[in-house]
């Protein structure tokens, strides 16, 4: 590089220098970059003339030779003392010299011209002492503060996430939050307020007395804060900043500033709950940045709690399945199930305890006729009276049963004799015997048969002692009329005396022999009324609301279906051979339907009750004498009993299975680190769930259509097809873009599709769908830690509305966030995409000379000057397809990683010559440095030998650190391979800036030159204006603090250029500037090239808003003596001028406000309140025009 080159660059640093730091600082930076470029000038000092005191001295310097007239015994050095040791150049005006710059004279110095130069350079500097030199000191110490602030409060939400995701106790994930945020040393005090009242916390983070035992007058500052909350949020507030809550921390301050809160609103059930109140120790610690982290901080627990909700539901659900496989769904009696399970229980402890225990059957007498005149619902309200009364006039060590229709089991334990069971029968006689008052006023009387048996005199099995009360009760029922009391006791004769009578016994058993003979009678009957039950059991059905949505999911085809499985349903119970266990297992198969159609068990009981009532109903009407009909209905109630029982046991074992399910997902997460044996264990786990026809992960191609890289099971997206209409995308121009997967990926949420065949959103691939049995689909996205999509998981059903359902919504939610968290923890793109079968394509072209650097040109976002080269690696497969680095990289090992980089750096070492022989040396190259070379101890080696054959200075070579998941390495380990690198003269940059609390501990702790700000936030700008020009702008002051070089990445549009550009960046990279090309495209490139934005200029309301942005960011205060204020309020006056006709109110106000400014008539806190409502108006346009862009 010319001398003359040389020293216009180091004008401009001390320029840049001037602007940024303290005078003595800034003399001190001019000096090291002077003696690194002159080295006959590297041992120089800059001193006071008047006492000697030295500002400013670079390294070598011999600080001895200026003696300190402060020092004691010293008077000042007189000039001509040190003329012969210095040179010395006079600096300030021509008529005073206040100071020197003195030159050690070791070597000849730079010819007069150069040195004339540099001189005016530290002159520029050494008069630039201004009165706010300690406040910019004092700024940069309070960006570093806060950027050491919002790292602890990053670290602080990241060590939460696990626990807000996974939370299983509600308490205790509240009080996690509260003490990380209280830990974090930035909040005085953090806890979970009710939001109907302040007091009375939910959770808080430590001890405090504030909250925890509030005073009076305290007490009513917070339940006054709640309620202005309250009010804020109902009115579209997603955060309240409220002083007076605060107040009751003053004492705690470690300032003399007020405190400050953020009350973060939290929500449940779609109402406002409670409020996350955190209290700071000054306005200065709640800005948007942290509030920003607060909000999202809200969100998640907002999900957490909507997840333990879930679960609760669940669980509730869970217990209430138990409950009613076991109970009657009428009266809550047990049930026969029950009967059957206690009864042995019951006599095994008549036997330890040598006690008598009795089995009672009781039967109504005439209840048919009063269920006939008063209706079903009549019937039912007695019969629950009479069972509460039942269960009343026994004892709680005592069983009380209901069969089925009228007809009741009691279990009585510890009967002490004959005469304790009369007193107990009469009890129970006289209990059945009060009037029962309905509803409408009406009052019935009934009377009961009750049939006795006693063990151990009747010492049979249990089933046994039932047929005997039956026995026993049949012959109370024939005696009725001279009966003296209700009950008959079983003895052995009594069977004997009835044995003349044919029909002794009303009780048959549901299968066997007896229930055939009577179920051969009514077949004739079965078909002619089955039509006429199956009408009336849907409209019956009908009127309940979850069941009519059941209903809703199937197609009109479908639904006819549904009528003619029921039909044939009824004639399978009906059936005369039907047994037992064919009945079980046929009930487990309709179970296992019902549970996923989304029938709950309360519906599922509802449904069986219609059932019965319209059989009932129907058969009523097929003439049957009455002792037909009653047996019939003991039968089909034992029936189906039997029927629930078992379809709720399979709702539960299906519940069992998803859970399950999500348990082994939460495992493997935790031990796997290997991202694709990650996604075939998970597509093992769901495709082997219930009523799952097929599961694929799937993610957009560069055409935006989303291919299915893993997939089991049917696959309506199969790769082999290259169909467009066979793909979602992501296209909104096309039809497929309504698939769930296409909605899920944009939306970042759970979409479904309830009816693959009916919906328009399935329509092209209606047909395939059908075919395969697919009738329903849900869309899962799998998040990245900006909760941004990266891929989507598409489970099909083979059930209309089966992701519908509670409990699979929740499934689905889970497994949204155990997949995400999976992803976040083991971070490998690439093997998100492909199977494993392409790799070995992949890595044998990698051999065979198929790696191939390509060039994503960098420019001075400020001037459109190209500046560096970013080498990225490309595949080219011998097909012509391109491979991208994030799909192959994670399958190479050490060795090939290290080949990989080795070879970037030859081919991106000699594109940078070929473009110097054209161009001259003005570029400079980066290249990708994964964290395993870099740990390599041959890395050096291999950087300088590759410099010295190409003959590339170092200086113009930068490595770009890569960093995926977590390498097990911190920043100490690292710290040492880069200063190695860095001794050989390169530049070191990091990657993704901002994107996480790694990278800014990364910045703090290890060398580097450069950062480039993370492109996942900055491509957000068209739907989240002001949360990016926030972030863009504080990853830039944060850098230039430090004193890095900054490269914002992710420009893909021109206004993300000029906001860029406004806000103070120095370079950028992105579509908007060039796509990355092959290595002979770029000189034709380098020719086109026309850099078309102009700062100074703003065209865009990204640019207008980033201008103004600045301008509110430095605050009023230091407006008039600033030239960045001079240049921004020029850029925004510029686009308010061009734009008075498209946006005339707006730009008008702005214009009026500007010049308010200028004529000094406005007060600051007013003019920053004005800017920010012009930001407003500008964000809200911004998001519009996006929204109608996208529209269209």
């Amino acid at each position: 590089m010319s001398i003359p080159d040389t020293t216009r660059r180091i004008e401009a640093l001390a320029r840049s220098l001037g602007e940024r730091l303290a005078r003595d600082e800034a003399i001190a930076a001019l000096l090291e970059t002077i003696a690194a470029c002159y080295p006959t000038l590297s041992r120089s000092a800059v001193f006071l003339s008047e006492d000697g005191r030295l500002l400013a001295a670079s390294n070598d310097f011999d600080r001895s030779l200026i003696p300190d007239a402060t020092a004691a015994g010293n008077s000042g050095p007189g000039i001509e003392d040190i003329e012969d040791r210095l040179f010395l150049q006079a600096l300030g005006p021509e008529s005073d010299t206040p100071g020197y710059w003195a030159i050690e004279t070791q070597a000849p110095l730079p010819e007069p011209d150069t040195l004339s130069a540099l001189t005016r350079c530290v002159d520029h500097l050494f008069a630039s002492h201004r009165p706010d030199a300690a406040e910019q000191k004092q700024r940069q110490r309070q960006r570093i503060e806060r950027l050491e602030r919002d790292q602890a409060l990053m670290q602080s939400l990241l060590a939460q996430i696990d626990t807000l995701i996974l939370a299983d106790d509600e308490q205790r994930m509240l009080e996690v939050v509260c003490t990380q945020l209280v830990e974090t040393g930035l909040f005085l005090g953090a806890w979970v307020a009710p939001a109907d009242h302040g007091t009375a916390p939910i959770a808080t983070g430590g001890a405090s007395e504030v909250i925890d035992r509030p005073d009076p007058q305290v007490q009513r500052t917070i339940d006054d804060g709640i309620r202005r909350a309250h009010a804020l949020v109902d009115a579209g507030r997603r955060l309240v900043i409220d002083e007076r809550i605060a107040a009751p921390f003053a004492a705690l301050n470690w300032f003399d500033t007020p405190p400050l809160a953020a009350l973060v609103p939290l929500s449940r059930g779609g109402r406002l709950w409670a409020f996350l109140v955190i209290v700071a120790a000054a306005e200065s610690d709640l800005d948007q940045q942290v509030t920003e982290v607060l909000v999202h901080l809200g969100e998640l627990v907002n999900r957490s709690l909507e997840q333990l909700d879930l679960r609760d539901r669940l669980d509730e659900e869970q217990q209430r399945n138990t409950y009613l496989a076991y109970h009657d769904p009428l009266t809550n009696l047990a049930n026969r199930r029950a009967v059957d399970a206690e009864l042995p229980k019951a006599l095994a402890r008549a036997d330890r305890h040598n006690q008598m225990l009795a089995v009672a059957l009781l039967d109504l007498d005439d209840f048919k006729p009063i269920n006939d005149r008063f209706g079903h619902a009549a019937g039912d309200e007695m019969l629950m009276t009479l069972a509460a009364r039942l269960k009343g006039a026994i004892r709680d060590t005592d069983t009380a049963a209901r069969l089925g229709g009228d007809e009741f089991l009691l279990i009585l334990e510890d009967i002490e004799d004959d005469a304790g069971l009369t007193r107990v029968l009469d009890r129970v006689a006289t209990t059945i015997r009060r009037p029962i008052s309905l509803e409408d006023g009406l009052e019935v009387h009934a009377n009961g048969s009750i049939g006795v048996t006693r063990y151990p005199l009747d010492d049979s099995a249990p089933e046994q002692l039932i047929r005997n009360a039956d026995a026993a009760l049949y012959a109370a029922k024939n005696s009725k009329s001279i009966r003296t009391q209700d009950w008959v006791i079983w003895e052995r004769e009594t069977t004997q005396r009835h044995s003349d009578l044919p029909e002794m016994s009303e009780t048959i058993p549901a299968y066997g022999p007896a229930a055939r003979m009577l179920l051969e009678r009514i077949q004739p009957e079965v078909s002619r009324l089955s039509e006429d039950f199956i009408d009336r059991f849907y409209a019956e059905l009908s009127r309940q609301e979850s069941i009519r949505t059941v209903l809703g999911h199937l197609s009109a085809r479908e639904y006819d279906g549904l009528k003619h499985q029921q039909a044939e349903h009824l004639a399978f119970l009906l059936a005369p051979d039907l047994g037992e266990e064919q009945h079980a297992n046929r009930a487990r198969q309709i179970g296992h339907v019902h549970a996923l159609a989304g029938v709950s068990p309360s519906d599922l009981v509802r449904a069986i009750t219609v059932y019965m009532h319209e059989f009932n109903e129907t058969f009523n009407r097929a003439h049957l004498n009455q002792r037909h009909q009653n047996r019939l209905e003991r039968v089909f109630t034992e029936r189906l009993s039997m029927e629930l029982s078992h379809q709720l046991a399979a709702g539960q074992a299906v519940d069992d299975e998803f859970h399950a399910a999500l348990v082994e997902i939460d495992q493997r997460r935790r031990n796997e680190h290997n991202w694709p044996d990650f996604n075939e264990h998970l597509l093992d786990t769901l495709t082997g769930l219930p009523g799952i026809t097929g599961v694929a992960i799937l993610s957009p191609n560069a055409d935006g259509r989303f291919v299915a890289n893993y997939a089991e099971g049917d696959d309506l997206f199969a790769r082999s097809n290259d169909r467009a209409d066979t793909h979602p995308t992501l296209d909104l121009k096309r039809p497929e873009s309504a698939h769930p997967v296409s909605a899920a990926y944009r939306q970042a949420r759970v979409v479904r599709m309830d009816n693959t065949l009916d919906d328009p959103a399935g329509a092209p691939w209606a047909t395939r769908a059908d075919a395969a049995g697919i009738r329903s689909t849900v869309a899962v996205p799998i998040l990245d830690n900006r909760d941004q999509p990266i891929a989507v998981i598409c489970l099909q059903g083979r059930i209309p509305g089966m992701f519908a359902s509670a409990r699979l919504q929740g499934f689905a939610g889970q497994l949204m966030a155990l997949v995400s968290q999976a992803w976040r923890q083991i971070r490998s793109p690439a093997a998100l995409l492909y199977a494993k079968g392409d790799y070995d394509r992949w890595r044998q072209a990698f051999y065979d000379g198929g790696l191939e650097m390509i060039f994503q040109p960098v420019i001075d976002v400020q001037t459109g000057r190209l500046t560096t080269l970013e080498a990225l690696a490309r595949l080219y497969l011998p097909s012509g397809e391109v491979i991208l680095p994030n799909m192959f990289i994670p399958w190479l090992n050490d060795g090939q990683v290290m080949r990989l980089f080795e070879i970037g750096l030859d081919q991106s070492l000699a594109c940078l010559r070929d473009i110097e022989a054209r161009h001259g040396p003005s570029l400079s190259v980066a290249i990708n440095l994964p964290v395993g070379v870099l740990m390599d101890p041959a890395t050096p080696g291999h950087v300088r030998a590759a410099l010295d054959r190409h003959g590339v200075s170092p200086q113009r070579v930068t490595l770009e650190l890569l960093e995926q998941g977590d390498t097990g390495f911190e920043p100490r380990d690292l710290a040492r391979p880069m200063q190695r690198l860095g001794e050989l003269g390169i530049n070191l940059a990091m990657d993704d800036l901002g994107s996480g609390y790694n990278n800014l501990l990364r910045l703090r702790s290890l060398p580097f030159n450069t950062v480039k700000v993370d492109q996942g936030m900055v491509r957000a700008a068209q739907h989240e204006p002001g949360r990016v020009l926030t972030f863009i702008a504080s990853m830039i002051q944060m850098a230039q603090a430090l004193e890095l070089r900054t490269v914002v990445e992710g420009l893909e549009t021109p206004d993300l250029i000029e906001a860029t550009a406004l806000l103070g960046g120095q370079l950028g990279q992105g579509y908007a500037i060039a796509r990355p090309m092959r290595r002979t495209e770029l000189a034709g490139w380098m020719t086109r090239f026309d850099f078309v934005t102009n700062p100074a200029r703003p065209r865009t309301a990204l640019g207008a808003m980033a201008a103004l942005w600045g301008l509110r960011s430095l605050g009023r205060a230091h407006l008039e003596n600033s030239d960045r204020h001079h240049r921004l309020r020029a850029a925004a006056a510029w686009w308010a001028t061009e734009n008075l006709d498209r946006h005339r109110h707006l730009a008008t106000g702005i214009l009026a406000l500007l010049q308010e400014f200028h004529d000094c008539g406005i007060p600051g806190a007013t003019f920053e309140a004005r800017l920010q409502g012009f930001m407003n108006t500008l964000d809200q346009l911004i998001r519009d025009t996006a929204a109608e862009e996208s529209a269209d």
